[in-house]
């Protein structure tokens, strides 16, 4: 059931798998492979972590259903965690930190511009992927502790 802006408003889990066969963009790609099965909306791979983060419709794959597609491919998988979540949450953990932090940075006049990815995150992804989005810093004003706390963290000196 698709509500306003085109959010399925279905219940999801989101599944964390650890994947320790994990070496190379070619495995994260068969990993991903072996996961497209009916109700995985998204799949997400942490290659560093050897983690694979699946979200899928609350009637959709079981967890023993997700790692035996990843056996079946030949990787050894093991589940971490499988959490249910609530369509509005959902949509609330995916964007409202993004939206705070860009709606901070262009208050402060740090940045000219600020690029918010609303339409795709992926479970797992922490806040530190906003420095990511960020773009074009302005000169920052001297003695600003705001602006020497952004230098320092983002290394833009």
């Amino acid at each position: 059931m698709l509500g306003a802006l085109g959010v399925d408003r279905r219940p999801a889990t989101i599944s964390t798998i650890s994947v320790p066969g994990m070496m190379c963009g070619g495995c994260a790609s068969a990993v991903t492979s072996a996961l497209s099965l009916p109700g995985v909306v998204d799949c997400s791979v942490d290659l560093a972590a050897k983690r694979v983060f699946v979200m899928a419709h609350a009637d959709g794959p079981a967890s023993e259903e997700l790692i035996t597609a990843l056996e079946a491919s030949g990787k050894e998988a093991t589940l971490i965690s499988r959490t249910e979540i609530s369509p509005l949450r959902v949509w609330a953990g995916q964007h409202w930190h993004l939206l705070v932090v860009a709606t901070a940075l262009r208050l402060l006049d740090l940045f000219r511009k600020v690029s918010v990815p609303l339409m795709r995150q992926l479970p797992g992804q922490s806040i530190d992927g906003c420095g990511s989005a960020l773009q074009t810093p302005r000169q920052f004003r001297t003695g600003s502790t705001a602006s020497t706390a952004l230098k320092k963290y983002y290394v833009l000196e």
